[in-house]
């Protein structure tokens, strides 16, 4: 039940793109069927629209495979016709709109790029892990991420926990982990505070950078610059036997978005070897759920 939910949801927030991606994928099975169809069948539909019907014995060699090479083509030049339409409605169009929630596959949003034309998406409402890995790969040429955001223009007290001194640092309970010169948890608190109980139990014990703007009573987004270049200089001052970062946030759009720019699209040349973004559930507590996101 809850599955259908979603389902339903999902396709109330991208009717217009599931319509398309339906158009298309039909022409598509088209142009297929029209290929590997018989030759007398297609000789049999098309002798429904002619005036004293054909026979298959009666049709020479040249008209059969014109009929064989026919219906494909058709079907071909109609779906590139409506391809064509459908890239150029969409091209200044913004994916994404409304008040949803904005979870669908990264494939789905590949889709939507690379078939249906889409060149700018609103990443308001977009899960965390999907804004990482789409900015990260540059997915859409332009990206909307300022909307409802407000410049900070007070000096903000960034405030930051750092476990990790060197490569023999310490896990979260004060005692020397297996993976401490390996593996760290990154929270990044900026919109909504992060309690180490809403951290997944597989990964609690790793140690930890813990970098907060977050401020009681205050909800409002605000766009930090103070904030983004903490976040950079602590990340990129990471010592070499880092490799791999659990990366867990109450980000707004602007931040994830100068966040990956800046810190993580590096093109390899850090140490990070491994990125994962962990999503945070909506209810109850807000505890972050099990399954990571790999970014790269």
């Amino acid at each position: 039940m809850e599955n259908n939910r979603k389902l339903f949801e999902n396709i109330r927030d991208w009717k217009r793109q599931f319509g398309q991606i339906g158009i298309l994928l039909l022409l598509f099975i088209l142009v297929l069927v029209s290929i590997i169809l018989p030759v007398d069948i297609k000789t049999c539909i098309l002798k429904l629209f002619t005036e004293n019907g054909l026979r298959y014995n009666d049709i020479d060699l040249k008209l059969r495979i014109l009929i064989a090479i026919g219906f494909p083509a058709i079907f071909l030049v109609v779906l590139g016709i409506v391809f064509y339409l459908i890239h150029k409605s969409n091209k200044e169009k913004v994916l994404n709109s409304g008040k949803f929630y904005h979870k669908h596959l990264y494939f789905s949003y590949w889709i939507c790029n690379k078939i249906l034309g889409y060149k700018r998406c609103n990443l308001k409402g977009v899960p965390i892990y999907l804004q990482f890995k789409m900015i990260l790969n540059d997915l859409f040429t332009d990206f909307i991420y300022e909307e409802g955001i407000h410049k900070c223009d007070t000096k903000e007290n960034i405030q930051v926990f750092n476990q990790i001194d060197d490569c023999s640092a310490v896990n979260s309970n004060g005692k020397t982990s297996q993976y401490a010169t390996r593996v760290i948890n990154l929270l990044l608190i900026d919109t909504y505070n992060i309690l180490n109980t809403q951290i997944p139990d597989s990964v609690k014990d790793y140690p930890f950078i813990s970098i907060s703007r977050f401020k009681e009573n205050d909800k409002t987004r605000y766009q930090s610059e103070e904030y983004i270049k903490t976040i950079t200089t602590i990340v990129r001052g990471l010592p070499s036997c880092i490799k791999e970062i659990n990366v867990f946030g109450t980000l707004n759009p602007y931040h994830v978005y100068h966040i990956v720019k800046e810190v993580f699209n590096t093109g390899g040349r850090d140490s990070i070897r491994h990125l994962y973004v962990y999503d945070q559930r909506p209810d109850g507590i807000r505890k972050f759920k099990d399954k990571k996101y790999k970014v790269f």
